[in-house]
């Protein structure tokens, strides 16, 4: 009687797992497939979906300057569950990314569900380097913020992070464990330096357990750099079915 309940309950977990993963295909469709924008930055217009919403703060609670937007950063590679961000999460005025961290998951026991990146923290700084505020947009549940990683100091003014990378895990099929989004990796340049002067932050151990890493979004603009993010992170799941927690994330350039 024992083993008919254990193997009645089992089938319940399963039938439930693949239910959710079904619905998630069905309701979570790509936004960037919706739009046809991949690999490449969305100059911001108003009919974007990522169209900036009037009266938006910056991480200070003052009203956001939209005009300083340049470019939007998307990459193609990123995971197809969860959603994204109701709000965006911007530097204040007269700052920029110099840096940033991440909240990882470590690997989990055998059986035991992984979700890896949980969040993205962008550091703001002033030109002279001098630290404003940390920003961060939707974060999963899981994991720990590690140490901070930043942009070269020089000449008494510090580099900016202006393109993105995300290595992601693609969906591995029915009853095997999803991470999605493992590991983000950015490049750094000054505001007064051209794209060709452009060179890679990557935080060690320089990737995540899981997936491969995608292609570099292209640059912000000269004279402007990353002010600001937006994840699509996937909410925690009921008892039974996979999480995976960070999926994508949109970073803003301004001038």
């Amino acid at each position: 009687m024992l083993k008919q309940q254990a193997l009645i309950f089992l089938l319940a977990v399963v039938v439930a797992d693949a239910a959710a993963y079904f619905e998630e295909e069905n309701h979570d469709v790509d936004w960037f497939e919706d739009q046809n924008i991949q690999n490449e930055a969305v100059m911001f217009q108003d009919e974007d979906p990522t169209k900036i919403p009037e009266g938006a703060l910056d991480i200070e609670g003052n009203l956001f300057d939209i005009s300083r937007v340049t470019t939007i950063l998307v990459v193609r590679n990123g995971g197809k569950w969860g959603t994204w961000s109701r709000d965006i999460s911007f530097c204040p005025v007269d700052t920029w990314a110099a840096g940033y961290s991440m909240k990882i998951e470590p690997e989990q026991k055998r059986f035991v569900d992984d979700t890896s990146l949980n969040g993205i923290r962008i550091i703001c700084k002033y030109k002279d380097g001098v630290t404003k505020e940390e920003v961060t947009s939707t974060v999963g549940p899981w994991g720990d913020w590690g140490e901070p990683v930043f942009c070269k100091e020089r000449n008494e003014s510090t580099d900016f992070l202006t393109a993105f990378s995300l290595q992601v895990q693609s969906p591995r099929g029915w009853f095997k464990d999803d991470t999605a989004a493992n590991y983000v990796k950015f490049d750094c340049r000054g505001l007064d330096q051209c794209n060709m002067h452009a060179y890679v932050l990557n935080k060690p151990p320089n990737h995540g357990f899981w997936g491969k890493w995608g292609d570099l979004s292209i640059p912000c603009p000269e004279k402007s750099a990353i002010c600001g993010i937006k994840t699509k992170v996937e909410k925690k799941q009921p008892f039974g079915v996979d999480d995976t927690a960070l999926n994508d994330a949109i970073f803003y350039c301004c001038n």
